[in-house]
């Protein structure tokens, strides 16, 4: 991905957000991020830190504060939630995407 980047071309970046956005859902995401809660029960929202008080969409790409109202997409999330730039949040989430497709030998999966 840093290929993509130093070569800074808008439509490529574009695409690449684009095939993130639609890989990943909200909670994967949200887990990702070590945020606290879980889809059943709410993530704490990193606008206003109320526990447990963003739930996913149904559609599943994106969450809002119950709280304060603050919606949210996996872009603004992680931008949100890590207080980094745009490119570092694409970085960060084709980690996450990453992690998803290929765990660590290491880790063991529960089901």
């Amino acid at each position: 991905m840093s290929d993509l980047f130093s070569a800074g071309r808008p439509s490529t970046i574009r695409n690449e957000r684009d095939r993130l956005k639609s890989a990943l859902k909200f909670g994967e995401v949200a887990t990702g991020l070590g945020l606290a809660g879980s889809s059943r029960s709410g993530w704490d929202c990193p606008a206003c830190a109320a526990e447990y008080s963003v739930r996913e969409t149904s559609d599943h790409q994106g969450g809002r504060c119950n709280s304060c109202g603050e919606g949210f997409d996996i872009i603004k999330l992680v931008q949100e939630t890590e207080t980094i730039g745009f490119e570092a949040t694409l970085q960060r989430l084709a980690d996450i995407l990453d992690e998803k497709t290929n765990p660590k030998s290491g880790m063991r999966r529960l089901f």
